[in-house]
């Protein structure tokens, strides 16, 4: 398998949760550790993208935004700059139920000729935050960067993007963001 590096997304407000997504206790453990141990297993490199110096207890490279406030896009752009690899599988702090089945089916997928490998379900909805990114990629966003355009769905109607379907309802995206869907995965709803 190909060096990749792995990225995990842990610079959000958390504004709904109200505290830090990625260090809230889930089933035992904070809840980036769950994405963590899943890219452990594939990836040679492991960076964090945050701007909370708290996330530096797990061992792992912390990246800073470069530019601050623009959200995912500018932890993305920092990020793919500090990688050591061409190809980066990023991944939400917040996503407990991502399986290193799904992660290595993602990079396994066909890459030539794209910017991007980025699952889409039968909403025709993205999961910009469970995808593989090339660097290829980042002066595309410093472009969208300079227009003041920072949606991550903005940036993949630029890129070159293989879309791999999925199911509307698979759990390797399922995202806690809220206090009520935090306390539902715990109980097992």
């Amino acid at each position: 398998m190909e060096q990749v590096t792995g990225i995990i997304m842990a610079g959000g407000k958390s504004s709904r949760m109200g505290e830090d997504k990625g260090l809230m206790i889930y089933k035992g453990n904070p809840m980036i550790s769950y994405p963590l141990s899943v890219l452990q297993g594939i990836c040679g490199e492991i960076i964090i993208s945050t701007n909370n110096i708290e996330y530096s207890r797990f061992g792992y490279r912390l990246i800073d935004d470069a530019i601050k406030g623009i959200g995912p896009i500018g932890g993305l752009y920092s990020s793919l700059m500090a990688s050591k690899n061409e190809w980066n599988l990023v991944v939400a702090c917040d996503m407990p139920f991502v399986s290193e089945s799904f992660l290595r089916e993602l990079i396994a997928f066909e890459k030539k000729g794209f910017n991007a490998l980025v699952p889409q379900n039968t909403n025709k909805q993205y999961e910009a935050l469970c995808a593989l990114y090339s660097k290829s990629c980042i002066p595309i966003i410093e472009n969208q960067i300079k227009k003041k355009e920072f949606g991550l769905y903005q940036l993949l109607n630029k890129l070159h993007v293989n879309k791999l379907s999925v199911s509307i309802d698979n759990r390797n995206f399922i995202n806690l963001n809220t206090l009520n869907e935090f306390r539902e995965a715990e109980s097992g709803i």
